[in-house]
């Protein structure tokens, strides 16, 4: 339930503005060095920048819950062909000469 609510703010955060509106509401650090004409151009960068840093928080946090379940799934696997190779050293065991060729 938690991803589905991280996922929405993303979609939400990332799709709910357009470029006018954060040349407008936002303060760049970039504009201070480029030309009148480019000054769209450093907005739309740090917009994107802005979006990389919660794109990688989200998948920080999805990372580690899913070593927690990775890490659980990785010990199961072990047991069960643990305990496959030992039946199967036990059936070859049990076999008799006359199959034997």
């Amino acid at each position: 339930m938690a991803l589905l609510s991280l996922i929405v703010l993303v979609v939400c955060w990332l799709g709910g503005s357009s470029a006018n509106d954060v040349e407008e509401n936002a303060f760049c650090p970039l504009t201070a060095l480029v030309p009148q004409q480019q000054k769209p151009l450093a907005y739309s960068i740090c917009k994107l920048e802005d979006s990389i840093i919660v794109i990688e928080h989200i998948l920080q946090e999805l990372m580690s819950r899913t070593d927690i379940t990775l890490g659980t799934t990785a010990t199961d696997d072990n047991d069960h062909s643990m305990e496959k190779r030992k039946n199967e050293f036990i059936r070859f065991g049990k076999r008799k000469n006359e199959f034997i060729r």
